[in-house]
């Protein structure tokens, strides 16, 4: 099955770059745009397509555990050089994806159930991830805030009385995970799916003409320091500026209590994003040049074809407009994983 489905796409080698090309794309691409506009839920669009891409290179491959593995490095280093942007924690999502398919797909005989597998689990671990962060930066007084105010309203309209205790902030957390659990079963099921659907399509489908196709801009943004930005320095000011105030003057305490709140997530903002995230980031992006000179010839080849999918993706899209909802998305994600491995390097 997987030598058949290989041969109609090229060999093993190609369609792994094709297939990690893609990956890096979803990453860099869909990922860095939703982490720079901090969607909610960027770990169900952004770790849902790379689940998709996952199970194929599990399923095109003869070694699923090792080409998983080998695919998620060149994913990061992509992603370090397309995306720099990106948060650490969006590294930590999309490590956690592909060694738990690696560890899945290579130990479970069950391709469909391997993928439903990595679909509920991949995604779980993303909602997790984001009310593990909320917590942590906002501390437990966001959800007793949250408590408080869904209580209220409540009561104002009546449907509690005025001793009772909803606790909104666990129906708040339910519907989060549950919204994530359900994602992850619909695109796990697609995953296990999704050989027979490309090799569906590849038949009915033909490559549309590939136009406009840019390459990526290999100038990096001038990197200015901590002091020459202007907002940091009226944080930092206004931190030392409260702190003052909380030290030395005793009896202004109660008053500002409730910014004490504010103060401690600008405070942790702080700590996170210019001292640990930085520290980690350049620890990681050593790592990441040291692996990307051993696999020079493949990052190459993956960024060669990043600006000629986009423009596949732009085509699928437009293909599939007369579509809705979930039925379109489904139809996208075929077509644009068909074009990707039916691309032979030809421009038309």
């Amino acid at each position: 099955m997987k030598q058949e489905a290989a041969s109609n796409f090229g060999d093993e080698r190609l369609i792994m770059i094709r297939l990690t090309a893609l990956w890096a794309l979803n990453e860099a691409g869909l990922g860095g745009l939703m982490h720079l506009f901090r969607s909610p839920f960027t770990g169900i669009f952004v770790g849902g397509s790379a689940i998709l891409l996952i199970a194929l290179i599990a399923h095109f491959s003869k070694k699923p555990g090792a080409a998983i593995l080998r695919a998620l490095l060149l994913v990061l280093i992509i992603k370090g050089v397309v995306s720099p942007h990106s948060p650490l924690p969006a590294y930590l999502a999309v490590s956690f994806q592909g060694l738990l398919g690696a560890l899945l797909f290579s130990r479970l005989s069950s391709f469909r159930l391997a993928a439903l597998l990595l679909g509920v689990l991949g995604l779980l671990e993303a909602a997790l991830q984001k009310l593990l962060v909320t917590t942590l930066l906002f501390g437990m007084p966001i959800w007793k805030a949250i408590d408080a105010f869904v209580d209220s309203v409540l009561q104002k309209f009546g449907v509690v009385g005025a001793d009772a205790a909803v606790r909104g902030s666990l129906w708040l957390i339910g519907w989060y995970i549950g919204l994530y659990f359900v994602s992850g079963l619909v695109i796990g099921w697609l995953a296990g799916r999704l050989p027979a659907e490309v090799k569906t399509a590849a038949g009915r489908l033909s490559l549309p003409e590939i136009s406009g196709a840019e390459d990526e801009p290999s100038g990096k943004r001038p990197h200015r320091a901590f002091w020459q930005k202007p907002a940091l320095r009226w944080i930092t000011f206004l931190l030392l500026l409260l702190a003052a105030i909380y030290l030395f003057a005793p009896a202004s305490r109660e008053v500002l209590a409730p910014l004490w709140l504010l103060v401690r997530v600008v405070g942790v903002i702080a700590v996170w994003y210019f001292l640990l995230a930085p520290l980690l980031m350049r620890l990681l992006q050593r790592f990441l040049q040291k692996k990307a000179s051993e696999y020079r010839e493949e990052v190459a080849a993956a960024l060669e074809l990043l600006p000629v999918f986009r423009v596949l993706a732009k085509a699928a899209w437009a293909e599939t407009r007369s579509m809705k909802g979930l039925r379109r998305w489904k139809e996208f994600a075929i077509r644009v994983i068909t074009y990707a491995l039916l691309y032979s390097g030809k421009k038309s």
